[in-house]
């Protein structure tokens, strides 16, 4: 198995959290899986993607002169195309002079208004990070840590088990102070459709 695309830490510094030594192989596989499992946790917890990506999107506008990208921080802008028909022609793309963007993903028309229209905006931008923050990885690699701890005596979501007259409470889920340490990058559910282009 391989680390995807979206791996918030790397094999090595893993195995350095969980003290298994570099010359171990053993293990690379599983944890390589719970690094994957980690983050795809986080990303779908949080509602959003964080590794820096190029795409191009098609998103609803409001008639106003804003609309918000689905991925942040956004670090470029490179063209904004607006036809409600989305047909998307070369006389559909803003001057550059026509729109600013915020880090936090607002895209503003400065020449004039979005029209109200389903998809009728298209952006290609870069967005994300291109180095996971560090508190971010440490959440991940402490999931990581979670889910490699009970991985051989399969506790994870198990409220409690009784043994002869004994009961015996486990964790369910994910500990709240795991969880709290991507808690402020999180982001509601959008309330626009964001169509997927393609990516660069």
């Amino acid at each position: 198995m391989a680390l995807a695309v979206n791996a918030l830490t790397t094999l090595a510094i893993a195995k350095d959290h969980l003290n298994i030594p570099a010359s171990i192989l053993d293990e690379d596989v599983t944890v390589e899986r719970l690094i994957n499992m980690a983050s795809e946790y986080i990303e779908r917890d949080c509602n959003r993607v964080f590794r820096e990506i190029t795409e191009t999107v098609d998103v609803d506008s409001r008639a106003g002169s804003e609309v918000l990208l689905p991925r942040r921080p956004v670090s470029d802008i490179s063209e904004v195309r607006v036809d409600s028909m989305r047909v998307f022609g070369a006389d559909t793309i803003l001057n550059a002079t026509g729109f600013a963007f915020s880090v936090h993903g607002n895209l503003e028309r400065l020449d004039g208004y979005f029209p109200f229209t389903r998809r009728g905006v298209r952006v290609t931008y870069t967005a994300g990070f291109a180095t996971t923050p560090y508190d971010l990885e440490h959440g991940c690699l402490m999931l990581v840590e979670y889910y490699y701890r009970h991985n051989q005596d399969r506790r994870v979501g198990t409220r409690s088990k009784t043994k002869r007259e004994e009961t015996i409470g486990y964790l369910e889920g994910v500990p709240v102070e795991i969880s709290a340490l991507w808690e402020s990058y999180k982001l509601p559910a959008a309330g626009w459709t964001v169509h997927a282009v393609r990516n660069l």
